[in-house]
């Protein structure tokens, strides 16, 4: 379905910014969120060992077996 009202911002040239149309700045935001995100994971500290064995725990429930190691 399309909807003729969200084309307005096709070439406008005041809705770009640095020069980057609308519909493609999810690109530019997606870089920006992953070096955040890096950025991040190197200035905290690393988990405690506890919480990676909770978490290896509910990944791999008990009983499974043979069914997780393939």
């Amino acid at each position: 379905m399309f909807i003729a009202d969200w084309k307005y911002l096709e070439s406008w040239g005041s809705n770009w910014f640095l020069g980057i149309e609308p519909n493609a700045f999810g690109a530019i935001g997606a870089a920006f969120n992953f070096a955040v995100a890096f950025a991040v994971s190197k200035v905290t500290a690393d988990t405690p060992q506890e919480v990676k064995d909770l978490v290896e725990h509910v990944r791999v429930p008990a009983g499974a077996g043979d069914a997780q190691s393939h």
